[in-house]
């Protein structure tokens, strides 16, 4: 069970003990959204660290952002929520986590109704956050429904929407990535090419959003950066625009653009030069007027 689907279940636990009669037991209601809020710092600061750090992720920069915004307003609705339960306050106050679950609920159904095919599990655990939702806003505004029924009801339907969460299918974003390193490479060994795999570098170094592998074909240099999937439509999405270029000891830096990849060739060899970058445009990527070669100064 994952992280997000453990804190669901404490939280539910937790404020499922409103409904207790023991005045002690009672008490722990008020701290229902602690749960979620441990799990949504663990997170986000493991997002933030890899940011600072500079670490690699198969993630766009986008979606860390996103995630980094998401635990903060979970933890600033949580304080919001426990303050609420225990003291009492306005009644903004006690609708922002009421309104935090609805947004929950209805994220999680548009996620699942764009996915391709949608499943069943997904659409129910979309709909029980959502009812969790107007449960506890029912609750808080005192609609004239009996408030000890919903106490029990709103934290079974959160409970129920965890439980019913379908595992997520871990997906490869830089499987297209290397497809087409694994196309390139081939191509050099039907026209006769010795590969030799070198050190991989540092991604964080050359501020690649990928891995970089580092290749020594018929003794040029070869590093090919490994560009994340992401779902931006731009056709510059995939391109870091601070990619670091090696310096140029014992040839001339060669770029080579693919969708997915970026090839960067040390060599004097105007030849392997064309074969390079013909075998990177027939994966679909740009085609430079005749050789595309980033010189760079001595200094550099």
């Amino acid at each position: 069970m994952d992280l997000l689907r453990w804190a669901a279940v404490l939280s539910a636990a937790l404020a499922a003990a409103g409904a207790w009669p023991a005045a002690g037991v009672g008490r722990w209601r008020a701290y229902w959204p602690a749960p979620f809020m441990v799990a949504a710092t663990a997170i986000g600061a493991s997002v933030l660290v890899s940011l600072l750090g500079g670490a690699p992720t198969d993630l766009p920069l986008s979606a860390l952002m996103l995630g980094i915004w998401a635990a903060a307003v979970v933890d600033v609705v949580g304080l919001i929520e426990i303050r609420f339960s225990r003291r009492g306050g306005t009644e903004g106050q006690g609708l922002a986590a009421p309104a935090l679950l609805l947004a929950g609920g209805i994220v999680l159904l548009l996620r699942e109704v764009a996915s391709a095919p949608a499943t069943a599990a997904g659409v129910a655990s979309g709909v029980l956050v959502l009812c969790a939702g107007i449960l506890l806003t029912a609750l808080r505004v005192s609609m004239g429904l009996p408030r000890p029924a919903l106490r029990v009801l709103w934290p079974a339907a959160l409970l129920a929407g965890a439980v019913v969460t379908p595992r997520p299918v871990p997906v490869d974003m830089l499987a297209e990535a290397r497809q087409e390193m694994d196309i390139v490479l081939a191509g050099l060994r039907r026209g006769g090419a010795r590969i030799l795999p070198a050190r991989d570098v540092d991604g964080s170094a050359r501020f690649a959003r990928g891995p970089v592998r580092a290749f020594l074909i018929d003794g040029n240099d070869v590093q090919i950066y490994l560009i994340p999937h992401d779902d931006d439509s731009s056709p510059e999405a995939h391109l870091s625009p601070r990619l670091a270029v090696p310096p140029p000891i014992g040839g001339v830096p060669h770029l080579h653009i693919g969708p997915h990849i970026l090839v960067v060739c040390i060599t004097n060899d105007p030849g392997f030069v064309r074969l390079l970058d013909s075998l990177v445009h027939d994966l679909g990527g740009q085609r430079h007027p005749g050789t595309f070669a980033l010189e760079m100064s001595a200094s550099q």
